[in-house]
C-alpha cells in the first residue's frame, strides 16, 4: 500500500492528509497485518512500527491504532520524527488507566516500555508440580537453569506468583479460561467432563491465531480439542502420558516417540514454531516434568550425586499442632507413598529432593531450544515467551510430600516472561500475580480487548508495566480442590504479609501466619491473643474476597461469620 503524503500533517492529532504527488521513497507496507515500515523517506531513516493485527468489522479501537501506526510511519519518512519518538499506544478501553511515566523503581524501570499494538505470537512452556524455588534466578543453591534465567533477565520474573487451586486439572482449567475453580467447574482431578468451557484459546483462534498444543493435557483422554489447529498430546494414563518411549496423539493419529517425553515434546514444538511464518500463533508446550515418578533423561541420572541436600526446617516438626485435615494429608496414600516406597532409603527425603532436582534441567533445555528457534526465525522480538508451572508441591515441609494445601511451597510457582517493547528487561514486580491472570495477559498481548463479556477473573500482567499507576490486588482467595466434597475442605486468603487458612471441619479450624516473620509457616498465630485483631481482619478479607468472586458463602461455615458490608 503506497501512502502519498506531501500536504498538511498535524502531529498533535496524528492526521495525515494524502494529496498528490507522492513522496518519493516513502513506501508504507503492511506485512501480514503485523508491521508497517516507512522506508527511507526524506530523512533517509527506516522505522518498523508494530501495529494492530487485523481490523475486524466494527473494531473501531483497532482501526484507530492502525491509522495512528500509519501516520507515525509517514512522519518518520518525512523526517519529522524519529523511530524512538513513537509514543506508547494509549489504552482506550472504558475505565482504563493511561500509562504513567512515574513508575516505582522496585518494579519497573522508568521510560523502558513502549506499548505495542501488534498481536504478539505467544508461546507458553508449562511444567508440572514445579516449585517456585527451583531456578537459578529464584536462588536455588545448586540447580542450574541458564535459559530460564536468561528469559527472566531479558524480560520479567514474578517472585510472588501463585495458583488459586494447587492441583493439576483445576490449575490448567484456570490457565485456559482465566477463571477461578468454582467457575470452571473443574474442581479436582477426578470425574468426567473435565474440559473447561470458554477457553481463551478459542478466542485467539477467532482473532486469526494459529493454535497448537504439545505434551501433557490431562484434562481428558488426549482426544484433539477443537480450539487447537494442531494437536500433539502425550497419550496414556488418562492424559498423563509416559516419560519414555511412549505415544503422541498427533491430530488424531498415534505416533510413537523415542527417548524422554520432555525432549520429544520440546523438539516437536520447536519444529512447529519454526514453520509458522508471519501468521500470529499460540503454542502451549505442556511438559510432564517434574511430576512423579521422578525419572529424568538419562543424561541427568547422576546429577547432584555428591551434593548434600538439606531437608526443609519444618520436616521433623511435630504434627500435633497441625489442623485435622492437614494431619490426614500426611498419611494419604498418594504422592508421598509412591516417592518414599521407590527410594529405598531409611531416611528418603534428601534422596527425594535430589531426584526431584534432576527433573528440572531438561525443562530448562526445552525453554532454551524454543528460545533459540525464536532467534533463528526472527520471531524473538514479536513473541511473548512465558515459563511457569501448574502448581508447586510440598517436599518435606511439615513432614508432607503433597500439593493441594495452602502452604507456600504448594501454591507458589515460578513465572518468567519476555515480550520486547512491552516488558522491560530485568523487571521484577513484587505484586501478587496469579495463574488466573495468564489468560488475560495472553489476550492482551494479542490485542484483544478484555471486555467484561469474556468473564475473566484475572488481570493482564502487562498492565503492571504499561499502567503502573493502576490499582492492583492487595489480597486474593485460594480455593482447595474438592470434587469429592460438596464444599472445599478449606479456603485461604493471602496478603503480602499475612495468610489465613480456614478449614471447614467439623470442627472449624484456623491458621494464621505472619509471613514476614515466619516464612516457613511454623507458628500458627490464630490462637494468639496478641493476633486477635489481625485474625478478625483476615477473616473479613476472606469473606469479602469470596463475595467479590461470587464464591458460595456457605463455603464459610460458622455461626460467627463476619458481617456482610
Amino acid at each position: 500500500m503506497l501512502i502519498e503524503a506531501t500536504g498538511h500533517i498535524n502531529q498533535d492529532s496524528l492526521e495525515v492528509h494524502v494529496p498528490n504527488p507522492p513522496i518519493a521513497g516513502t513506501d508504507v507496507t503492511m506485512v501480514s497485518g503485523a508491521t508497517l515500515s516507512a522506508a527511507t523517506g526524506a530523512s533517509g531513516k527506516v522505522c518498523d512500527r508494530p501495529i494492530c493485527g487485523g481490523t475486524n468489522s466494527g473494531d473501531a479501537d483497532r482501526l484507530g491504532r492502525l491509522v495512528r501506526g500509519i501516520a507515525w510511519c509517514v512522519l518518520v519518512g518525512l523526517g519529522l520524527v524519529g523511530c524512538s519518538t513513537i509514543p506508547p499506544t494509549t489504552d482506550e478501553r472504558p475505565g482504563a488507566v493511561t500509562p504513567s511515566s512515574s513508575v516505582p523503581a522496585s518494579s519497573v524501570p522508568a521510560n523502558s516500555v513502549t506499548a505495542i499494538s501488534a498481536p504478539a505470537n505467544i508461546v507458553v512452556v508449562l511444567s508440572d508440580d514445579q516449585r517456585y524455588d527451583t531456578l537459578g534466578v529464584t536462588g536455588h543453591p545448586f540447580i542450574k537453569t541458564p535459559h530460564i534465567d536468561r528469559l527472566a533477565r531479558e524480560g520479567a520474573e514474578f517472585p510472588n506468583s501463585f495458583v488459586v487451586t494447587s492441583l493439576c486439572l483445576p490449575s490448567r482449567a484456570t490457565l485456559l479460561t482465566g477463571r477461578y475453580t468454582h467457575r470452571t467447574k473443574v474442581t479436582g482431578n477426578e470425574g468426567p467432563n473435565r474440559n473447561p468451557e470458554a477457553s481463551m484459546v478459542l478466542r485467539l483462534r477467532e482473532a486469526g491465531y494459529r493454535t497448537a498444543f504439545f505434551g501433557k493435557y490431562h484434562l481428558d483422554d488426549c482426544t484433539p480439542r477443537p480450539e487447537f489447529d494442531h494437536w500433539e498430546c502425550l497419550a496414556g494414563r488418562v492424559g498423563q502420558g509416559h516419560y519414555f518411549d511412549g505415544n503422541l496423539n498427533v491430530n488424531g493419529v498415534m505416533q510413537p516417540f523415542e527417548g524422554h517425553s520432555t525432549d520429544a515434546v520440546g523438539e516437536r514444538a520447536s519444529t512447529w514454531i519454526a514453520a509458522q511464518g508471519d501468521r500470529p500463533f499460540f503454542a502451549l508446550v505442556s511438559l510432564k516434568n517434574p511430576h512423579h515418578p521422578l525419572t529424568p533423561p538419562a543424561r541427568h541420572n547422576t546429577l547432584y550425586e555428591d551434593i548434600d541436600v538439606t531437608p526443609p526446617a519444618s520436616a521433623n516438626d511435630s504434627p500435633d499442632a497441625l489442623p485435622t485435615y492437614v494431619r490426614a494429608e500426611m498419611t494419604a496414600p498418594a504422592y508421598a507413598e509412591e516417592l518414599r516406597n521407590s527410594s529405598g532409603n531409611t531416611d528418603p527425603l534428601p534422596d527425594i529432593l535430589r531426584r526431584y532436582a534432576r527433573m528440572i534441567p531438561s525443562i530448562d533445555d526445552v525453554v532454551g531450544r524454543i528460545d533459540t528457534t525464536l532467534d533463528d526465525t526472527g520471531l524473538r522480538e514479536t513473541t511473548l515467551l512465558v515459563f511457569t508451572s501448574d502448581n508447586g508441591i510440598l517436599l518435606g515441609e511439615h513432614g508432607i510430600i503433597r500439593k493441594k494445601l495452602a502452604y507456600e511451597a504448594s501454591i507458589r510457582v515460578p513465572l518468567a516472561m519476555r515480550l520486547p517493547g512491552r516488558i522491560p528487561p530485568g523487571a521484577r514486580p513484587d505484586n501478587a500475580t496469579l495463574n488466573v491472570d495468564l489468560a488475560a495477559t495472553f489476550l492482551d498481548a494479542a490485542g484483544i480487548d478484555l471486555e467484561p463479556s469474556l468473564g475473566l477473573d484475572g488481570l493482564s500482567l502487562l498492565s503492571l508495566f504499561e499502567q503502573p499507576a493502576a490499582e492492583w490486588r492487595q489480597d486474593w482467595v485460594y480455593i482447595a480442590p474438592h470434587r469429592r466434597k460438596k464444599i472445599p475442605p478449606f479456603l485461604a486468603t493471602r496478603t503480602d504479609r499475612w495468610k489465613y487458612i480456614r478449614y471447614a471441619g467439623p470442627p472449624v479450624e484456623e491458621e494464621l501466619f505472619d509471613l514476614a516473620k515466619d516464612p516457613e509457616e511454623r507458628h500458627n498465630r490464630a490462637a494468639d491473643p496478641a493476633s486477635k485483631d489481625q485474625l478478625e481482619a483476615m477473616r473479613q478479607r476472606l469473606w469479602n474476597g469470596m463475595r467479590d468472586l461470587e464464591v458460595p458463602l456457605t463455603w464459610f461455615p460458622t455461626s460467627d461469620e463476619p458481617a456482610i458490608e
